[in-house]
């Protein structure tokens, strides 16, 4: 793994999780949809948006697949909650290429849940299925994990590039042992 970039939203909501895998596209595709499974959820559907975009004659030279996550316990929770926050479900995580380069992220539970709803039980679920939805995604790009999907990842340290025009953006790197609120 070379980077981790999450964009900085103007209230300083860390909004995206996104991560550069050293894997093939059709690897880091692979090796996710075996990660999803590994930890209790079930992928409902793949969407292939770059065949998509090139079966209606768009010119698109990047891939782009977005598969939607589900746990169904998880669901449950969320919507026993607030049925409104169905809009928001089921959980997407995409891999796609950007400038020959494999990326895998997604829009994280708890930060975008929190827009739509301040019930403190949702919150606790959104971070459940956030922490779970981010160990997929390292799991699928490191060779490094252990049964339960702990990873050995290797971040860098942190910069900010601001763009003009755009919002900043934040490169961070830094050992990973497990995710918050595991023991190690």
């Amino acid at each position: 793994m070379r980077s981790l970039r999450m964009l900085n939203l103007d209230k300083g909501h860390l909004m995206y999780y996104i991560v550069e895998s050293t894997k093939s596209f059709e690897q880091a595709s692979a090796d996710l949809a075996a990660a999803v499974v590994r930890l209790g959820f079930g992928v409902l559907h793949v969407h292939d948006l770059g065949a998509t975009l090139r079966s209606k004659g768009m010119a698109f030279a990047e891939e782009c697949k977005v598969f939607e996550v589900c746990n169904p316990g998880q669901a449950a929770k969320v919507l026993a909650s607030d049925m409104r926050v169905n809009m928001a479900l089921p959980c997407r995580i995409s891999v796609y290429t950007e400038k020959g380069k494999t990326m895998l992220g997604l829009i994280k539970p708890k930060q975008m849940l929190a827009l739509l709803s301040q019930d403190a039980a949702l919150m606790q679920v959104a971070q459940e299925v956030e922490d779970k939805t981010i160990r997929m995604i390292d799991g699928s790009i490191s060779n490094n994990c252990d049964a339960f999907n702990r990873c050995s990842l290797r971040r860098t340290s942190r910069m900010s590039i601001k763009s003009p025009g755009r919002s900043e953006m934040r490169l961070s790197t830094s050992p990973l042992r497990g995710m918050p609120g595991e023991s190690t």
